[in-house]
């Protein structure tokens, strides 16, 4: 349980058993740790992107079409457990990874329990966890939809750019440590 809720970045876990072997009537927690062994086997983390998940709403609907017409791929509803990211823009190098995360102040966003997470520990986390967030509010988007549209264009192209930047450093940084360890 404490390895659980306190991994930050990485659960590794290790089983000499598998999750079916528990019985149904077994402890709520031997119950709790088959479903995490069952989480773990399936891959775990976020769902891989599809293009067939119904979008969060009508808005995020709308943004992902106005995207998609200027050559962005985007998927909705992607995360695991009761909150998910509206909208996730899909690396145009690697469609495999996402590059911008785009919320709505729809349903998942009034889910939270108070501002104080919707607002700061969502973006923080979000942050930790390498994603860049960009929002788009429902009353700028009916007041403008165009300028909002603009804004998370420009948002991506950003984020684009910081993830090839981040991807040229990591491989400059492996090529000299190879490069150490040959002359070495």
């Amino acid at each position: 349980n404490v390895a659980v809720t306190r991994a930050r970045e990485q659960l590794v876990v290790v089983s000499s058993f598998d999750p079916e072997t528990v019985a149904a009537d077994a402890a709520s927690g031997a119950r709790q740790l088959a479903e995490l062994l069952a989480f773990a086997r399936a891959g775990g983390g976020a769902a891989k992107p599809t293009m067939d998940t119904p979008p969060a709403s009508p808005i995020t609907a709308a943004i992902a079409r106005a995207l998609g017409e200027r050559g962005w791929q985007l998927a909705h509803n992607i995360g695991c457990g009761p909150y998910r990211i509206d909208l996730a823009v899909l690396d145009p190098n690697d469609p495999e990874r996402y590059v911008l995360a785009i919320e709505h102040d729809g349903e998942a966003y009034a889910s939270s329990p108070n501002a104080r997470s919707r607002d700061r520990r969502r973006a923080a986390l979000m942050t930790q966890l390498g994603w860049r967030v960009h929002r788009v509010w429902s009353l700028d988007w009916w007041l403008d939809p165009e300028r909002e549209i603009q804004r998370a264009h420009g948002a991506i192209v950003a984020a684009v750019a910081a993830s090839r930047q981040r991807r040229t450093a990591t491989s400059a940084s492996a090529i000299q440590k190879l490069g150490a360890a040959y002359t070495a």
